[in-house]
């Protein structure tokens, strides 16, 4: 972790200027594109590349080998806790969120899909219809 130990190895090739982790001297690197020109930002892993540094960063999740939370049933890994407790409800076929609209009668086990606010499903999978 290098914002606690002080190291800045990630430096800009523009100005010098240094940062402890690589999302924030992509994100710095912005400052110094012309207004028209459109950022291109590179995985330092597998040189995939992305748009935006936010895309870049949820895809830098991927190369993380910490993956501390194991599925009992299908040894299938996770970083995170909560989604491993998403994941277990695809064995035991728990399914605690439903559609937020009244008349839909969808129910799932990803409160995301539940919730029309952040994942519009009424248009494939909505029991609406």
């Amino acid at each position: 972790m290098n914002i606690h130990t002080g190291q800045k190895p990630y430096k800009c090739s523009l100005c010098d200027k240094t940062f402890s982790h690589e999302i924030s001297l992509l994100s710095h690197k912005r400052k110094h594109l012309d207004a028209g020109e459109k950022p291109a930002y590179q995985c330092s892993q597998c040189s995939k590349t992305f748009s935006n540094d936010s895309t870049l960063l949820k895809h830098m999740w991927n190369h993380d080998e910490n993956l501390p939370h194991t599925c009992s049933q299908s040894y299938k890994e996770f970083r995170n806790k909560l989604v491993l407790i998403a994941h277990m409800r695809t064995h035991t076929g728990e399914k605690p969120y439903q559609c937020i609209l009244n008349e839909c009668t969808l129910e799932t086990y990803k409160i995301s899909v539940a919730n029309i606010t952040s994942f519009p499903h009424a248009a494939t999978t909505c029991q609406t219809k």
